[in-house]
């Protein structure tokens, strides 16, 4: 079963697939190159240059399930806490996000947007105090930039590095606010934060 971007259990999904894949296309190789090699009696035959043509989409298969297991996918237990609150609410939200970035990678476990506010919970960047605002930023910051390239300016972003103040911050906000139908900046800023994860 494959679980779409955004919906809970993809990290998981993705890094059983890609798993998969690769140990496939190994095995697709290693079967090419040694099944020719001994039925010909050397490695000089066709069958070689495919077998090391079919490197490249096997080590990039490869790099991508490594970063899949990198990336930790949201619990069961936030996602119990989350749904009922966000449920029926007409929000435009997605779990298990991964941001890659040039000095370092963010998992979002669970990301909203509603009333020009992006909310993030993600509890990898768990600390105390002040640390933990300023082990956020750096997230934050990420996610401006990404919107401010498609043009998008004017949105705060929040991250949560735990489960209960975000879901009481989603709820005061969905009280506050209320909508039936997510807005269309909600929407394209939403489908920006998942075309650019892994």
């Amino acid at each position: 079963m494959i679980v779409k971007k955004g919906d809970f259990g993809y990290l998981e999904n993705r890094r059983l697939l890609m798993s998969a894949a690769s140990l496939f296309m190994l095995a697709v190789i290693l079967i090419m190159y040694f099944g020719a090699k001994a039925h010909f009696g050397t490695n000089r035959n066709l069958f070689t240059v495919f077998a090391a043509l079919c490197c490249i989409p096997a080590g990039k298969s490869i790099v991508s399930t490594i970063m899949y297991f990198l990336a930790k996918g949201c619990p069961g237990s936030a996602r119990n806490m989350i749904d009922p609150v966000i449920s029926g609410s007409g929000t435009v939200s997605a779990y298990d996000l991964y941001l890659t970035g040039y000095s370092q990678n963010y998992v979002l476990w669970h990301t909203c947007a509603i009333d020009k506010s992006i909310l993030v919970f993600s509890p990898l960047l768990s600390t105390s105090g002040t640390a933990a605002r300023k082990t956020a930023v750096p997230v934050e910051e990420h996610i401006k930039k990404i919107l401010a390239n498609d043009s998008i300016n004017g949105w705060t972003v929040h991250v949560f590095t735990d489960v209960k103040k975000y879901t009481e911050r989603l709820d005061n906000i969905l009280h506050s606010a209320p909508h039936d139908a997510p807005l269309s900046g909600e929407k394209r800023i939403m489908d920006i934060l998942k075309a650019v994860s892994l």
